[in-house]
C-alpha cells in the first residue's frame, strides 16, 4: 500500500478520536509502564486468552517480543494522534501479521485489545471505565488499520 492510501485510511479512521482521549491514553501507558510486570502480565494475560494464541508463540524470545510490543505500542498511540512516521511501523506489522505470513486472522485482534486493556487495567492505579472507553478508541484504529492487511 502506497504512503498515500496508508494516510488516507489513517485519517478516516482517527475522526472519533479526541485529543483528550489520546493523552489520557498516553498518561496511562506510562504509568502501566513504571509496573515492571506490565508486559509480562500483558502476555500472560493474551496467551491465555484463546486456544489458539499460546501456540503461535512457542518459539518466541519474550526479552525481543516485550520491546517490539513497546515500541508498537507507541506507535499505535502516534498512529492516533495522525502522525505519519507511525504508518511505517504499522504498516510492518499490517504486512507480517497478513495472511501470506502470520496469519492472523481479523477477529483475533479483539484478544490483544482485551489482554492489553485488562493488562493496564492491573498495572494503572486510576484506571476505571472511563479510560477503558479512552483505550478502546485510541487503539481502534490501528488495529483496524493492521487487520485491514489480512
Amino acid at each position: 500500500m502506497g504512503a498515500n492510501t496508508a494516510a488516507t485510511v489513517q485519517h478516516q479512521n482517527i475522526s472519533d478520536v479526541k485529543p483528550e482521549q489520546i493523552l489520557n491514553v498516553q498518561s496511562s501507558f506510562g504509568r502501566a509502564l513504571w509496573d515492571p510486570e506490565f508486559l509480562d502480565k500483558f502476555y500472560d494475560i493474551f496467551l491465555n486468552s484463546n486456544p489458539e494464541i499460546g501456540p503461535r508463540f512457542a518459539n518466541t524470545d519474550f526479552v525481543k517480543q516485550k520491546d517490539l510490543l513497546r515500541h508498537g505500542l507507541m506507535s499505535v498511540l502516534m498512529f492516533a494522534e495522525g502522525q505519519q512516521s507511525a504508518i511505517a511501523c504499522l504498516s510492518r506489522i499490517r504486512d507480517s501479521h497478513g495472511q501470506s505470513k502470520m496469519n492472523i486472522r481479523p477477529e483475533l485482534y479483539s484478544y490483544w485489545v482485551d489482554s492489553l486493556v485488562k493488562a493496564v487495567a492491573q498495572c494503572d492505579k486510576k484506571f476505571d471505565a472511563e479510560l477503558e472507553t479512552d483505550w478502546r478508541t485510541v487503539v481502534a484504529p490501528a488495529v483496524e488499520y493492521i487487520s485491514s492487511g489480512y
